[in-house]
């Protein structure tokens, strides 16, 4: 399986935001009772974060979203904290914006499958 790029910075300090998807569903039955059943086996988890590129590193994450996963293809992501390997997928396309001569902050949003 293909990983995430090495040359792409680790997040910008403070913008690595880790969330868990419910994984339940809950219905009201006639009765007024909710009934829970699980969704999914495992809980997923989404990872939503900040980097700062140059010119190179943005070229790099948008040639892999674009080129080396196809844009909806699963890879191999290391936590920034944890170290712990994951696989993802890209949620949306990642965000550039222009912070000025050759300076981009990107914004990625990835879930678990």
């Amino acid at each position: 399986m293909v990983a995430y790029p090495t040359d792409v910075p680790a997040p910008t300090r403070g913008a690595f935001v880790e969330n868990a998807l419910g994984g339940t569903a809950t219905d009201p039955n006639d009765m007024g009772v909710f009934n829970s059943r699980n969704l999914t086996t495992k809980i997923l988890r989404t990872f939503e974060y900040s980097v700062e590129l140059n010119d190179a590193e943005r070229a790099s994450l948008l040639s892999f979203y674009d080129v080396d996963v196809l844009r909806s293809g699963s890879f191999d992501f290391t936590h920034p904290i944890t170290a712990e390997v994951i696989v993802c997928r890209f949620e949306s396309r990642p965000v550039i914006s222009n912070q000025g001569y050759q300076w981009h902050v990107g914004k990625v949003k990835l879930m678990e499958v």
